[in-house]
């Protein structure tokens, strides 16, 4: 391995990762970390950030996910002129392939789709404000759509009681664990994807519903909506705790096919800021920097 090597970690927070970085970083290499932190994943302690910039000090370069994850980088101190983006990168062409239906507006007729939650059972995910939205919005439509949720986790029998207390049982499909096929196919009969996480450093799920040319509902905890998601233009940011915001939102997209197939198209322009070509892009320039 020649000085001229090119070293890019992830996990900066973990001490091994930290060590093997510094011994590469004074061997002479090249060495940069890749992540999306960002300030407001959880409650921050002043002094305890700044100790922890301790474990970005062997890196040269880093390559972020969006705005608050660059700025989050550049508090630890790496130079803002060697802050990257985008880290979270999907192939769009595999997606698509997976899905073997093209990308929305195409495909699925527009009164066929359904909303889709692609997540972990697990607080963070807020699945329970979504469940309280879906309620809210059946009750305003005289044909609600289905949800249909695909994932695994410690909350789901409390999730299905909370779907049978909200009298939406027979509106909310729970598919459990699938692979990564078959979660692309839901995409493809999808209306839109609901995020409405509390806690959520990027949120991949965003840029595979993109792939897909599917409006996009999430929350402003979610990086992915920092260079992903334009409010009114292809999706809606709502607040995570905000339950009948994100009903109107979902009636807006489920009653108004105009609107959905704008969106749509609009999607799949920013989803191309997400394709893993824009994430070796980046790579390249940090190299020749």
């Amino acid at each position: 391995m020649g000085r001229d090597t090119h070293c890019f970690m992830c996990h900066f927070d973990d001490s091994a990762v930290l060590a093997v970085s510094t011994i590469l970083r004074l061997l002479g290499r090249r060495v940069y970390v890749m992540g999306c932190s960002k300030f407001d994943d959880m409650e921050r302690n002043r002094l305890k950030e700044v100790a922890k910039s301790v474990f970005y000090a062997p890196y040269n370069g880093a390559v972020g996910s969006g705005t608050r994850s660059r700025d989050y980088m550049r508090f630890m101190g790496v130079r803002a002129s060697h802050v990257k983006t985008p880290y979270n990168a999907v192939s769009l062409r595999r997606i698509r392939d997976l899905a073997g239906a093209p990308p929305a507006p195409g495909g699925m007729s527009f009164c066929d789709r359904h909303f889709t939650i692609v997540a972990r059972l697990v607080p963070k995910k807020n699945i329970s404000m979504g469940l309280k939205a879906m309620a809210l919005y059946a009750r305003s439509t005289v044909n609600p759509r289905l949800l249909h949720i695909y994932g695994n986790g410690p909350l789901e029998s409390e999730l299905r009681q909370e779907a049978r207390n909200e009298d939406i049982e027979h509106l909310v499909r729970f598919h459990g664990f699938l692979q990564s096929d078959e979660i692309c196919k839901a995409y493809g009969s999808s209306l839109a994807l609901l995020l409405p996480s509390i806690e959520e450093q990027f949120g991949n799920v965003v840029p595979e519903s993109l792939a897909m040319g599917l409006p996009i509902i999430l929350s402003d905890r979610c990086g992915a909506r920092d260079s992903l998601v334009r409010n009114g233009v292809n999706g809606f940011v709502i607040e995570s705790d905000n339950p009948d915001g994100t009903a109107f939102f979902m009636r807006l997209l489920s009653e108004d096919e105009q609107l959905w197939r704008r969106m749509c198209l609009a999607s799949q322009n920013f989803s191309e800021q997400a394709d893993s070509e824009r994430f070796a892009e980046a790579v390249e320039s940090l190299i020749s920097a």
